[in-house]
Formats: C-alpha cells, structure tokens, sequence
C-alpha cells in the first residue's frame, strides 16, 4: 500500500521539474493529524502537501476533514500547501 502511494506521489512530479535536490515521498498510516505532525518532524521536512477537497456536506466537513487540515496548518514545523481536487 505504501509503495503504491509512492508511486502515485512520484508521477505527480514533472519530469521536467528543475529541483535542487530530489524529494523524499513518504507515505504513513498514522492517526490524523498527530501522524502527519509527527511524520514531518521525523523527516524533518521542508513542506506538507494536503488534499483539501469541496463537499456537499460542509457541515459535516468543518468537524471532520477541516479540522485535521486546520490542526496541521497551526502546528506543522513547515509551509502546509493544500491541493483541491
């Protein structure tokens, strides 16, 4: 499941990306948003990359999806950029 997630990770970067060094891509099944917290520091990253997609239930989302992507954004030890859709 890991290595899938990686791969996944890796084909979303341009193969032309002119990066000063390669990324790392890690993927966890931590509980949220301790685990990406924690993840992070381990790493010691320079970024956090978030899906933050709309739903049709916004109520249900300020309690559940928000709140770990809020939580993330207050504590991380680096930027947190969140991708839609």
């Amino acid at each position: 499941m890991r290595e899938e997630g990686i791969h996944k990770l890796e084909a979303l970067m341009p193969a032309d990306a002119k990066l000063a060094n390669p990324p790392e891509y890690v993927v966890e099944t931590s509980f949220l948003p301790d685990g990406i917290l924690e993840t992070a520091k381990c790493f010691d990253c320079d970024l956090i990359v978030m899906g933050a997609n709309r739903t049709r239930a916004p109520r249900l989302a300020s309690h559940i999806p928000w709140a770990i992507t809020h939580d993330v954004l207050c504590e991380a030890p680096c930027p947190v950029f969140t991708v839609r859709d």
